[in-house]
């Protein structure tokens, strides 16, 4: 039996339009999302929106996927759970949301971790609350149709290495976002078009 989200959690939602103005606005104040403020997290978010930005610009989706958004049977929510200092959430997010921009049948709505701990804890990855993680939802029944995140399976395999080997935050970071620059969101795409065709 698969697992019912309540529909009264789309009230602590928002869309990602509401998303990228919030993290602009605490950037001005020198904030970012989530309880925890510091220098190093307020520079991630800036570097962030440098990358949230280009991938609005630039995404362009492939015709195998615009084939799948057209023929959807049903209305989907995708409820992502994020932060604005997520490098991944940077690389990810815009890009999913350009293939919702394709649909009337897709709506992206953005749930704070850090706020949301409770549904948070409901998909962890290795024990982990790693972001962004994505539920696709029937916007009826809100049955959970599929699980994704927190990053493309080559990136999760690359994370998964360089942890294994111990190496420093900074490096990690910089190893997956050359790898997100290499791929061009080509692999995202790709995953993302698989478990949306799968519903």
């Amino acid at each position: 039996m698969r697992t019912v989200i309540e529909k009264s959690l789309l009230e602590n939602t928002i869309s990602y339009p509401t998303y990228r103005q919030l993290i602009d606005d605490l950037l001005v104040e020198g904030k970012v999302t989530g309880p925890n403020q510091s220098e190093s997290l307020a520079h991630y978010t800036k570097m962030n929106v440098a990358r949230m930005r280009r991938h609005e610009k630039t995404t362009k989706l492939p015709e195998s996927l615009l084939s799948v958004t057209a023929n959807l049977s049903r209305n989907v929510v995708l409820l992502v759970l994020t932060e604005g200092w997520c490098g991944d959430a940077a690389q990810i997010l815009p890009v999913v949301q350009k293939i919702a921009e394709t649909t009337d049948k897709i709506d992206i709505r953005v749930l704070l971790r850090d706020e949301n701990l409770e549904i948070m804890d409901r998909y962890l990855t290795n024990g982990a609350r790693s972001i962004p993680i994505i539920v696709g939802l029937d916007s009826e029944t809100m049955e959970e149709l599929f699980v994704w995140g927190p990053r493309p399976k080559p990136a999760a395999e690359l994370f998964a290495s360089l942890r294994a080997a111990q190496a420093p935050p900074a490096e990690v970071a910089e190893e997956l976002h050359k790898w997100y620059a290499k791929d061009r969101s080509v692999t995202l795409l790709a995953e993302i078009e698989d478990v949306l065709a799968s519903i």
